[in-house]
């Protein structure tokens, strides 16, 4: 009526990632990763339902899908308090779906909140698809929020709590963000037995051979012991640089360690392993191990779902 001209603000749509098209309703389901010093530490994927009216927000009835950090891939669910195994509106299940791009995704979370200058914050982050010149489809990772107070209801969603996870990464000093991903992936790998082998539990023996793999990726075999009474996985440190994992990158940390000899400093570096067939990815303390026969024991936290079978004559081999 006055004749003024007018201004419009034009907002990019987010359009919903043809992965999650089936577990989702009306609305583009969110990945929230919560970083802490730099690490990622938790993460949850929020699907928008019927009830929440296309909205990502669990009060309102969205489901939420746990996350294994190391590989991007969905475990548990909840909607409200309660589990839920299958998505309320299509019935597909829950479990077992695969993030696109996941390392990308924790890089921008942790980048993100260096940027903004937050020790502790949730990065909400949204997969925009894209169709190529070519016509392939690729998806962007591209931040949607920063929350310096978000909630605890991610605690439900992986059915962890978040109090341990902060406590254990508080005062690590994390140089690059690969280093803090790589913590965050070695620390917080999903190992329920129940998801990860098929048909219960797997029989060992106190000595196995293992395959480790390199730098590279490349698996190379390795005798071993299964020690029950240690808590962390050991590795020879002259086995470690043969294979490439004192690679500054991939030392998570440094900690002090009680032995025979008195308290002695050692690196904690990221290691994978296939046990049985059983790929485990963990964090393993570096020693000198070159006088005994075997390079590598393998600890309790790394067992869950092997049955240990003490065979005849074993007990009494040295390691």
């Amino acid at each position: 009526m006055l004749d003024l001209p007018d201004k419009a603000f034009i907002e990019e749509r987010v359009r919903v990632h043809p992965r999650f098209e089936p577990i989702s309703c009306q609305g583009t389901p969110d990945v929230g990763v919560l970083v802490f010093n730099k690490i990622p530490v938790m993460a949850f994927l929020r699907l928008p339902t019927k009830e929440s009216h296309g909205k990502a927000n669990m009060f309102q009835g969205a489901v939420a899908c746990g996350v294994d950090m190391a590989t991007g891939v969905t475990t548990k669910a909840v909607k409200y308090t309660s589990e839920v195994k299958f998505f309320p509106d299509s019935r597909r299940r829950l479990a077992g779906i695969h993030i696109p791009r996941w390392e990308e995704v924790l890089e921008l979370a942790v980048t993100t909140a260096e940027a903004v200058g937050l020790g502790y914050c949730r990065v909400d982050i949204a997969l925009q698809p894209r169709t190529t010149k070519t016509g392939k489809l690729k998806s962007t990772p591209m931040v949607l929020e920063v929350n310096a107070q978000p909630g605890l209801k991610i605690q439900l969603a992986n059915e962890a709590g978040l109090k341990r996870r902060l406590e254990r990464v508080e005062g690590l000093p994390v140089k690059t963000v690969k280093q803090g991903i790589n913590i965050g992936k070695q620390l917080f790998a999903a190992r329920d037995e129940d998801e990860s082998i098929e048909g219960g539990w797997l029989n060992i023996g106190i000595f196995e051979e293992v395959e480790v793999e390199n730098f590279l990726g490349e698996k190379q075999q390795i005798k071993a012991k299964i020690d029950s009474g240690a808590f962390r996985t050991s590795i020879d440190e002259g086995l470690a640089r043969k294979l490439g994992l004192m690679d500054p990158e991939n030392i998570l940390w440094e900690r002090s360690y009680r032995s025979a000899l008195g308290r002695e400093e050692r690196e904690v570096v990221g290691v994978t392993f296939y046990l049985k067939g059983k790929k485990i990815k963990t964090a393993a303390s570096v020693s000198d191990r070159s006088k005994l026969k075997r390079p590598m024991i393998i600890a309790r936290r790394d067992l869950l779902g092997f049955s240990i079978r003490v065979k005849e004559g074993e007990a009494g081999q040295e390691a």
